[in-house]
């Protein structure tokens, strides 16, 4: 009782931290970032989406927590902006700021990411979004989003290999999730790493 009594003041006291005056000035920070980066992917058909670079300077500067949240509201505000089909969404985007959160807690990415940080952070977060979104995208939208990676789930379909649509979309949203988690990261460690220590809460 006392070990689960302990935990609660622990995550409670993290909660608190993380949604300080400056945690909570960032997330509509962070909301922005996404959404900006998140048009011009849609505007241009990119097979990427860019919508998670502010969440993942949230889940850095801040934590896991703040950054589910902001993801989630970028997910939502894009959806009634925009985008018809990301409101589903919000839960991979909260995931992938929880995920980033909780590996730079664990010391696997740092405020100046090495290209092997870089590159593990990206396959495990892109792992975890194509798990999450894969079933939403078959299930709810029937394989088809309109975004750019449909033309990649198109093209493995195509070619008539084994599988149906969830394994060709399954395929699909991991090749678009790995580029877009690592050009995402990129640009994160490149913006973190001009940013005053001061202002990391971690």
């Amino acid at each position: 009782m006392k070990k689960i009594a302990k935990g609660k003041i622990k995550f409670g006291q993290e909660l608190k931290n993380e949604f300080n005056t400056f945690g909570l000035v960032l997330i509509p920070v962070a909301i922005a970032i996404n959404w900006v980066g998140a048009y011009f992917a849609q505007l241009l058909k990119l097979p990427i989406w860019l919508d998670t670079i502010g969440t993942m300077i949230s889940a850095i500067l801040v934590g896991p927590w703040n950054a589910a949240i902001a993801g989630a509201l970028t997910n939502l505000i894009k959806w009634i902006t925009f985008d018809p089909v990301a409101g589903p969404y919000a839960i991979t985007n909260a995931a992938i700021g929880i995920t980033l959160g909780m590996l730079y807690r664990k010391g696997w990415f740092s405020a100046k990411p090495t290209v092997s940080q870089i590159i593990k952070s990206g396959i495990i977060i892109a792992v975890v979004a194509t798990v999450i979104s894969a079933p939403i995208t078959v299930y709810m939208f029937g394989g088809v989003t309109g975004g750019g990676v449909d033309l990649i789930t198109a093209m493995l379909l195509g070619t008539g290999g084994m599988g149906g649509l969830l394994t060709a979309v399954f395929s699909s949203e991991l090749i678009g999730d790995l580029l877009d988690k690592l050009i995402s990261l990129v640009v994160v460690g490149v913006i973190i790493e001009n940013i005053p220590k001061k202002y990391f809460k971690q």
